[in-house]
């Protein structure tokens, strides 16, 4: 799982604008780290096994690093964002109707989005082999609801709008381009006119 992980932060470091904020916030998977290090009967495997922080170099990345999955969070525009800890029916409902804030989390690999007056929730799924055998200790019934997707922010003064941006087939649409990743050539980007906008 570590090298696979920084494949993927070697690729984004790849792309990513040089001296850009980053963060990176735990999640009940990393969180898995501190549970097993805390159980005495695991004590003598000592240093052998880092930390994600660690085996991810994440602090040679440059990321900002927040190890309290139920805890942390940082705020982008008026929207707190943060692992997530719901995982209702409708856990984007719950999050806002909990919080009682605009907020974006990604804790249970599916997508949704919630409206409340001016309150906003999205659901952000997630950015993964969704067939890995990394993922089956869920059922293929459970993980079919999961989605690949990601969220932006554009943050203008003291306005703040979030959008949720849904993969399929290792490709996406954003504003009016069309962008997917092939092993062979990283990430390509075909421009497409969307209803004779240019």
């Amino acid at each position: 799982e570590y090298e696979a992980g920084n494949l993927i932060l070697d690729m984004f470091d790849s792309i990513l604008p040089k001296n850009i904020d980053k963060t990176f916030i735990y999640g009940n998977h990393e969180d898995r780290y501190f549970r097993y290090i805390s159980n005495i009967k695991n004590y003598k495997t000592g240093d052998a096994i880092p930390s994600p922080t660690e085996a991810l170099k994440l602090n040679q990345r440059g990321y900002r690093v927040y190890d309290d999955w139920k805890e942390d969070c940082i705020q982008i525009g008026k929207y707190q964002v943060f692992h997530g800890i719901y995982c209702t029916t409708n856990s984007t409902k719950s999050h806002v109707d909990k919080l009682r804030h605009s907020c974006i989390f990604g804790h249970t690999h599916r997508i949704g989005e919630h409206f409340e007056g001016s309150l906003h929730g999205l659901n952000i799924g997630c950015l993964a082999d969704l067939n890995s055998e990394g993922f089956k200790y869920l059922s293929r019934i459970e993980r079919q609801t999961w989605n690949n997707a990601f969220g932006i922010v554009n943050v203008h003064d003291n306005f703040s709008q979030a959008e949720l941006v849904v993969c399929n087939d290792n490709s996406f649409f954003y504003a009016g381009k069309k962008y997917w990743y092939d092993s062979k050539i990283k990430f390509s980007i075909q421009k497409y006119y969307l209803s004779g906008f240019k």
